[in-house]
């Protein structure tokens, strides 16, 4: 049966250069039924899938955006900066995804900076169950899982996440995501490149009021 799946790419105006090379990487996935949309502040006359226009990429914004504009059960927001791995990887991770009948899914995404690719998955096994408290030291150890660009979620999280009242925060985003997911699963399979502009770097961890609850405030340290 054919995924229903929306690759969700996110292009505002500085980041148009790459969009091209995001869009290839998509359009070689192996995965059937895939379907992408555009977000963007910028037209895009020589398109071939649906453009969304907006000034506003807050998150917030964003999930409104993608609630009403894709029909697909399942979602994934990328950033037009990206790219996506060898054309069978997001295919491997749509099917454990579907094998564990989990509701969020994701692989430790690859990073490239200077030329250089990096991957670092947390030992212990092949994949990880994700809960609010796991995720807080694979986020503070793991800077490229802060980011929710490449995390496959199902549609219906979206209203459970409007009425926590999210944050404009990638970090916040994530861990929202394992709060209201019944199933969560951090997957081996790195399908999605977070490509970082030289002399950049992922933004630190920051500890929320959310964390609170939490005993391992102790081993999480801002």
């Amino acid at each position: 049966m054919p995924a229903s799946l929306t690759a969700i790419v996110i292009a505002p105006m500085y980041q148009q250069l790459n969009l091209t090379r995001c869009l290839t990487s998509l359009a070689q996935q192996s995965l059937a039924g895939l379907q992408t949309l555009i977000i963007t502040d910028q037209p895009q006359p020589d398109a071939t899938a649906p453009v969304v226009l907006t000034t506003d990429f807050s998150w917030p914004h964003l999930l409104e955006l993608a609630h009403a504009h894709a029909q697909t059960t399942w979602l994934t927001f990328i950033n037009a900066n990206d790219l996506l791995m060898e054309a069978d990887r997001l295919e491997q991770l749509w099917d454990e995804v579907q094998e564990k009948r989990a509701d969020v899914g994701r692989g430790v995404p690859l990073t490239l900076a200077d030329g250089k690719f990096n991957y670092r998955f947390p030992s212990g096994g092949t994949f990880h169950l994700l809960t609010p408290n796991n995720i807080l030291p694979f986020m503070r150890l793991e800077p490229a899982l802060r980011q929710p660009w490449g995390v496959l979620f199902k549609r219906t999280l979206i209203p459970p996440l409007q009425a926590r009242g999210l944050a404009d925060s990638a970090q916040a985003l994530v861990y929202a995501l394992i709060q209201v997911a019944e199933k969560a699963i951090l997957s081996q399979i790195a399908y999605y490149c977070l490509a970082i502009d030289d002399g950049q770097s992922l933004p630190a961890f920051q500890w929320r009021p959310e964390y609170e609850y939490s005993p391992l405030r102790r081993l999480v340290a801002t």
